[in-house]
């Protein structure tokens, strides 16, 4: 017979056994993942993607301008599912780069500039995690914020790129993408027939007896009242009594209305409706009645006014904007076709956008 001191032993030295076995695989795993970190099999969010004129872009980075944008990508003529998925994983990472590549070199300009402290994404979450905690307390405190109460990562991140934009627009506008005048007037001058010729216009002043209740419902009631009302109107119109005057008794804020139809407009615009009766009128003649959806009106044709130009003074803000934008987006272009890149490809392979 085994005394029974031995059966304790043996016990323990079975459960110590077991724990050692279980420590070694643990420190092993351990091991194995550390390697694997080291080595490049895994990665972090904060595993470099790519490097852009010596900046690093990380795989968290790349993650957040994935999310902020919507890309569409055809799967006309692929029928198998697989081809479409590895098709739209390339093109998606391709393009996705490509913005970041554009973000990358704005952020370092406007580092270089003085408008941003630092373009590695590191910091800007570092920014965003300090802005989160002081709204945090300020709503502890029944503080007033404006905005969310708390950013999410990409809303931040589109917020702070588009406020980079605006800033570095306003910064090259005075001095690489300034624009002089000289550039302005020959612009509008060059652009003057096609951008800036104003349309024929009809001047009217008119008078309007609505026969619809308040929630623009048809009322037959009012429309027999209404009725009436215009043909006094007419009356007294013919009569000698001036339009202007009867304008401010018949229509509804007794006030003149006096409006501008355009001749050639291809759209809708307040009362366009009324350009074929304005149009058959002479300067200072007066319309038959004429009844709309919800109204009886008169119109009185006040002046004709031929085709214009816009004044250069209307239309230098106009050019102005639209030539920084377009030299802002050369600019840019430039800067990033010049660009030093160069990819992770182990960690650019694995990342799966589907």
């Amino acid at each position: 017979m085994i005394p029974s001191g031995m059966n304790i032993n043996k016990k323990y030295f079975k459960k110590g056994y077991h724990i050692a076995i279980i420590s070694i695989f643990l420190i092993l795993v351990l091991l194995m993942i550390l390697l694997s970190y080291q080595r490049g099999f895994f990665d972090t969010d904060f595993t470099q993607i790519a490097i852009v004129n010596g900046q690093p872009v990380y795989v968290k980075e790349f993650k957040a301008t994935l999310r902020s944008m919507s890309i569409d990508i055809s799967s006309d003529n692929i029928n198998d599912k697989n081809r479409f998925d590895n098709k739209y994983n390339e093109i998606t990472k391709d393009k996705v780069m490509e913005e970041i590549v554009k973000i990358k070199i704005q952020q370092l300009l406007a580092q270089d500039k003085g408008i941003l402290k630092s373009s590695d994404y590191k910091d800007f979450i570092k920014e965003l995690n300090e802005i989160n905690s002081s709204r945090k307390e300020a709503l502890k405190e029944n503080k007033v914020i404006y905005g969310p109460d708390i950013y999410g990562e990409v809303e931040y991140y589109n917020y702070s790129i588009q406020n980079i934009i605006n800033e570095l627009k306003e910064n090259l506008k005075e001095s690489e993408l300034r624009i002089s005048e000289e550039i302005l007037k020959d612009t509008y001058r060059f652009s003057r027939e096609t951008r800036f010729m104003l349309p024929k216009q009809i001047i009217v002043q008119i008078i309007s007896i609505p026969f619809t209740d308040n929630r623009r419902v048809i009322s037959e009631i009012k429309k027999t009242d209404a009725k009436y009302k215009i043909y006094e109107v007419i009356n007294r119109v013919n009569q000698g009594e001036c339009f202007e005057l009867l304008s401010k008794t018949y229509n509804s804020d007794k006030k003149v209305i006096e409006n501008i139809i355009p001749v050639d407009n291809k759209f809708d615009t307040p009362y366009s409706d009324l350009l074929y009766e304005a149009n058959k009128l002479k300067e200072g003649q007066i319309s038959d009645i004429i009844e709309r959806k919800g109204d009886y009106v008169v119109i009185k044709s006040i002046a004709r006014k031929s085709g214009d130009y816009l004044s250069y003074e209307d239309a230098r803000e106009i050019l102005k904007n639209e030539l920084l934008e377009q030299g802002y987006s050369d600019y840019i272009h430039n800067l990033v076709m010049n660009a030093e890149v160069v990819i992770n490809d182990k960690v650019y392979n694995r990342i799966r956008v589907r």
